[in-house]
């Protein structure tokens, strides 16, 4: 069986499948703080709504493994909406983190980051490491990055950016970055090392002849 969360701070210190069944608003600290392996989050449509005072939507503190969190709403804290940087095999899904003060969602290690949004976080929108997946996501009006990968062997697919101080940014060799668009990045839209498989950047004096099946769109 699922176990509900109906009240905030929670830690979930046992594997199992949980869900919100309300909004949880903290003034101070952490609403939930995950400290083992093997747990489905569902936040359920609800929202984790935090004050400049409190400090994690969800923290992972520690190395852990297959954590799963979607369906919901991270808003309004100090630091990072969702800190996952401990965690591998994790899975990002449905969730839109904004207005948080550093970065909305901080994923880790050969994971998936899917179909989420990063809006008006004060850092990065969507920070990752390596062996991830970052597809199907958009970014508007982060400070720092829209999507950005410090490590390696990552997949940045199929994501589109406006209005970030920069659009993707890898900072490393070995990713691949094919079929993104980004547009009125305050800096640069695309800031890519060399050694990654990158698909040419398409803009308007080149969509009409461009047939690579993997560009990238810049506008």
């Amino acid at each position: 069986p699922r176990t509900p969360i109906a009240a905030a701070p929670f830690t979930i210190s046992e594997p199992g499948s949980y869900y919100l069944t309300t909004n949880l608003i903290a003034a101070t600290g952490n609403i939930i703080t995950i400290t083992t392996n093997n747990i489905t989050l569902d936040l359920n449509g609800f929202a984790l709504m935090g004050g400049s005072t409190a400090s994690y939507g969800v923290m992972v503190p520690n190395f852990q493994t297959n954590i799963v969190i979607r369906n919901g709403h991270v808003t309004g804290f100090g630091f990072y909406g969702i800190y996952a940087a401990n965690v591998y095999g994790g899975r990002f899904e449905r969730l839109l983190v904004r207005d948080n003060t550093y970065v909305g969602l901080m994923a880790g290690r050969a994971g998936i980051v899917s179909d989420c949004q990063a809006l008006f976080n004060g850092g990065d929108g969507i920070l990752a490491a390596s062996y991830m997946a970052v597809v199907n996501c958009s970014a508007y009006n982060n400070k720092a990055v829209g999507i950005h990968v410090h490590e390696t062997r990552s997949r940045i697919e199929n994501n589109h950016m406006v209005s970030n101080g920069c659009g993707i940014k890898v900072e490393t060799s070995g990713n691949l970055i094919i079929h993104n668009s980004v547009a009125n990045s305050v800096t640069n839209n695309y800031s890519v090392a060399s050694g990654n498989l990158f698909g040419p950047v398409v803009n308007s004096s080149t969509i009409a002849t461009n047939s690579n099946p993997h560009a990238n769109y810049d506008y």
